[in-house]
């Protein structure tokens, strides 16, 4: 049976995302790249648009982003 867990390979290096196989021994295992991970994710590629953002001041109307983030989140219970 396969599992499939998430992982980044980096310099030859997997790191886990999340869970691991749990594993004293060696396993064989096949890797798939897929066609975008995060570390192809370059930092413009989300400073363009949050500066965008800015310069339109978006969120100027938002005088209190606490209570606008707790609105927002009204079906679920935001742990403090």
């Amino acid at each position: 049976m396969s599992k499939t867990y998430k992982a980044i390979i980096k310099d030859g290096r997997i790191y886990w995302e999340d869970e691991q196989p749990s594993a004293n021994h060696s396993i064989n295992v096949r890797i798939t790249v897929l066609s975008e991970t995060p570390a192809q994710v370059k930092e413009t590629d989300m400073a363009d648009p949050l500066e965008k953002l800015a310069q339109k001041r978006a969120f100027s109307s938002v005088s209190d982003p606490v209570q606008w983030q707790k609105d927002l989140r009204r079906d679920r219970s935001i742990l403090s």
